[in-house]
């Protein structure tokens, strides 16, 4: 009895383990695509005659209530958003990444 009940438990284990992973890969997929709609949608010029179409981080922070991590982890998980430094011009080091819509 105690043999089934062991076996039964590890295959519900596995189950749970399953869905639980499939859940986590859907919730990065869909911060991956809410990232690259929004970028896709911030058309160069759409604001300012200059305006290339690049947000920052914090930006995109701010405007989809995503943390830093999300953020960021949507960026380098896609493809087609491009990443760009923004360099300190007294020192040349960055000081902040700008993210941007690339085919």
């Amino acid at each position: 009895m105690l043999d089934t009940i062991d076996h039964v438990a590890s295959i519900l284990t596995a189950l749970v383990a399953l869905v639980a992973y499939g859940q986590y890969q859907w919730k990065r997929r869909s911060k991956r695509k809410l990232l690259e709609d929004f970028l896709r949608n911030e058309h160069p010029g759409k604001r300012e005659p200059n305006d290339k179409g690049r947000r920052t981080v914090m930006h995109i922070m701010a405007e989809l209530g995503m943390t830093e991590a999300d953020v960021l982890d949507a960026a380098f998980s896609s493809r087609r958003v491009k990443r760009t430094p923004a360099q300190n011009r007294d020192t040349g080091r960055a000081e902040a990444i700008y993210l941007e819509y690339s085919n």
